[in-house]
């Protein structure tokens, strides 16, 4: 990511002092592309045009780790269309529930 500053100042403010997420994922300012952390946050400015709106630059792929406790259940979705990624984590009850990332997302299934 380049040293130049074109985004909003009060909202790197907000993100860094309020909000303090692990990751921060933007791509309007195109000049900025690429990833930096300070620490605590990964930034990645994601867009895919350069400064003159051309797409030449690389889609950004990274995995996000998994909370302590989230199981990955791969199934076929229910629309038949392919493998749907859901994570599960159990209720204490001996119940568990799961957010399907399908087409028609957002899903909740109780098991």
């Amino acid at each position: 990511m380049n040293e130049q500053r074109a985004g909003c100042a009060d909202l790197l403010r907000t993100v860094q002092q309020r909000v303090r997420p692990l990751y921060h994922i933007f791509g309007h300012i195109h000049e900025g592309y690429g990833q930096t952390t300070d620490g605590h946050t990964q930034y990645i400015n994601a867009s895919t045009c350069d400064g003159r709106y051309h797409p030449g630059q690389a889609p950004v792929v990274f995995d996000l780790p998994l909370r302590e406790g989230v199981v990955v259940d791969k199934t076929v979705g229910a629309d038949g269309d392919g493998l749907e990624a859901a994570a599960a984590a159990g209720s204490g009850d001996g119940g568990s529930e799961s957010v399907g990332a399908g087409a028609d997302a957002p899903k909740k299934h109780t098991k």
